[in-house]
């Protein structure tokens, strides 16, 4: 549900417990009065410190702390931390402060100490900045950031996961001549790889959004916001109850190996399994966890690129990566061991099943000379990007690869929806750049090239020539 109004919470002398004991003073309902004639619906909530109803709180866009008398505290109480944190919350002050405002950083501060007789362009930024956040349609979330906790609870998932991969490896070499359950191996595998190239993209996708501030704007948040990368790593994770049917199906992987391995080490596995089957809520969903956090941030960031707080944007979302960067460092780590396993093996991951047809609004754009059609959302960057490649200076080889990667993406692309067409396209365009530099940098090559992977397991056949060029591209950067 988008947010619906604004809460009001009067900063008075009374004690946090008390909140507002008396009715607000004649200029904080003037003030209010005048918000509300605005189109801007306000409710008056409890005083600062004290507890607002959870349907003030929960549909709220945004706080206006409305400082009347006392002086501002440096620690909010809640709710008024957790709507501060969020870029939801601001402070207009009806009295003169007599020295600099040194309230906390979070909050947006206006001073209408001389309002109505004047201040009124102080007013009118208080206004539009309210009118911002509700706009936005993002409404109030106490929960889901990023925390120390959080990153150490995916860390920990991710080893159970290593753990659980060299389990799996060992039961692939003793079912290599069993091809039924060899395939029950494979597509194990295949969750826990995509699991972790689903969560790197997303984390990639949150951090390139951050570098394209300066161009985009708020729009560079804006399908994150909603939801994008928290449904990127719902649908792509894998699911510990399906690894465990997987292993107890009749003719699944217990039945293969039940005659070959010595009881004690069957008895083993069976607790293993056992134990991951109940675990979803403990592994793979840590995961889906870390999808809701990466959308609050990216919530936070657009509220305070949409007020005009460029700087503060800035500053979440290098704090943020600096959380993230123990996790991303694991995942890649690995990934990378993952890797050495499926070449050991000599296994490719399952080519997954088709998805249903997307309805988008297509463009023709022409790559290297030949006319391909590609969803509106994101034809004009893949056109762009293979004009890039045209005119730089690598290898033939090379240039001819990246060509029909992006003729191939382009295709791709007209079998996602639009936001995640939109990402393959931010993909291809940073794997191209880096691709075509002097310098190519392993760690963002290979990001975006594990995102291009990421989008062409959704859409079957016409995901598998992405997969084929990304490879050969790859190889020759390599």
């Amino acid at each position: 549900m988008p947010a619906t109004h604004v809460l009001a919470m009067p900063l008075s002398e009374a004690s946090p417990d008390e909140g507002i004991t008396g009715p607000p003073n004649d200029r904080l309902t003037q003030l209010l009065a005048r918000i509300a004639d605005e189109g801007l619906p306000i409710v008056l909530g409890a005083g600062l410190g004290g507890y607002p109803s959870y349907a003030d709180q929960h549909d709220a866009g945004a706080l206006l702390i409305v400082h009347s008398s006392g002086v501002l505290p440096t620690d909010l109480p809640d709710p008024a931390r957790s709507f501060a944190n969020g870029g939801l919350a601001a402070v207009a002050s009806l009295v003169e402060l007599g020295i600099p405002y040194a309230g906390p950083d979070e909050l947006a501060f206006f001073d209408l100490h001389d309002w109505p007789e004047s201040g009124a362009a102080s007013y009118a930024s208080l206004v539009e900045h309210l009118r911002a956040l509700l706009r936005s349609g993002l409404r109030f979330e106490s929960e889901h950031q990023i925390d120390d906790t959080q990153i150490k609870s995916a860390r920990a998932a991710v080893r159970e996961l290593q753990d659980l991969t060299a389990e799996i490896r060992d039961l692939a070499e003793v079912l290599s001549d069993d091809e039924p359950a060899s395939k029950a191996v494979r597509e194990t595998l295949a969750e826990i790889s995509g699991t972790y190239r689903v969560v790197i993209a997303a984390i990639e996708s949150f951090m390139r959004a951050g570098r394209e501030i300066e161009e985009e704007g708020a729009s560079a948040y804006n399908q994150l916001a909603r939801g994008l990368l928290a449904k990127r790593i719902r649908s792509g994770r894998g699911h510990c109850t399906r690894i465990g049917v997987r292993y107890r199906r009749v003719g699944g992987l217990r039945d293969g190996i039940k005659d070959r391995l010595e009881p004690e080490r069957l008895a083993v596995l069976d607790g293993r399994f056992e134990e991951l089957a109940s675990a979803d809520g403990d592994l793979f969903s840590e995961m889906d966890r870390l999808g809701r956090a990466l959308q609050e941030e990216s919530r936070i960031v657009e509220r305070l690129l949409l007020t005009g707080r460029i700087e503060q944007a800035r500053q979440h979302v290098a704090i943020a990566a600096g959380r993230l960067a123990p996790l991303e460092e694991a995942l890649e780590s690995a990934l990378g061991k993952f890797e050495d396993i499926e070449v050991d093996l000599g296994w490719a991951e399952p080519v997954p099943e088709e998805k249903e047809p997307v309805n988008v609004t297509y463009k023709t754009v022409n790559i290297a000379g030949t006319f391909v059609n590609s969803p509106v959302v994101v034809a004009e960057s893949i056109e762009q990007s293979s004009i890039m490649v045209a005119q730089s200076a690598v290898p033939e080889e090379l240039k001819s690869v990246l060509q029909e990667l992006h003729k191939a993406t382009a295709e791709m692309t007209s079998h996602l929806p639009e936001d995640e067409a939109a990402l393959a396209g931010r993909d291809l365009e940073d794997l191209a750049k880096e691709a075509t530099s002097d310098k190519p940098r392993p760690a963002f090559w290979r990001r975006a090239a594990d995102g291009l992977l990421a989008a062409a397991k959704g859409v079957a056949e016409y995901g598998t020539p992405v997969v084929e060029l990304v490879t050969k591209v790859a190889a020759l950067l390599a």
